[in-house]
């Protein structure tokens, strides 16, 4: 499906997307003051919700690790100033989570001829995978936010090992 995204910013940040745990809101409110790529790390303290920005959903501000697909985004193209990612049309950080679903996720879907799949796919398709490679369950529950591994055995049951 990412072949349909044209190269630029979206598709840099579907491939995040598709590499890191992180809700939509969460992404747009990635600030490069929250990002250390030497370490190979961002720190989770934000999000944007229909506009604004909000803490995180269940309030657990993390340090998240990035795998190589998200390392491997194109990060020296960023101007380093402000939100990671911006909207190509105006420059600034999207106006609320909805903007990247509705200009390009579901188009992206359309023309792959993908059945709808919420944005929330991309998380749950890093966590899938990283189950189904044998990784460690707390790992995968800190990478997601969660504080144990309840939601993951409840979610994501069939990928365990």
């Amino acid at each position: 499906m990412l072949e349909v995204f044209p190269r630029s910013n979206v598709r840099d940040f579907y491939v995040f997307a598709f590499g890191t745990f992180l809700r939509t809101g969460e992404q747009i409110g990635l600030r490069w003051d929250n990002v250390d790529i030497e370490r190979g790390v961002i720190f989770i303290r934000e999000s944007i919700m229909k506009g604004r920005k909000v803490g995180t959903k269940t309030a657990s501000n993390r340090t998240h690790e990035l795998n190589e697909n998200a390392l491997n985004v194109p990060w020296q193209l960023f101007h380093r100033t402000g939100y990671v990612f911006l909207d190509s049309k105006t420059g600034k950080r999207w106006k609320y989570d909805g903007v990247p679903v509705e200009r390009y996720w579901q188009p992206a879907l359309k023309q792959s001829k993908v059945r709808y799949l919420k944005p929330d796919a991309c998380r749950h398709t890093c966590a899938s995978t990283m189950l189904t490679n044998g990784e460690n369950l707390m790992r995968v529950a800190r990478q997601l936010g969660h504080k144990d591994r309840g939601m993951i055995r409840k979610v994501y049951e069939r990928w365990l090992r």
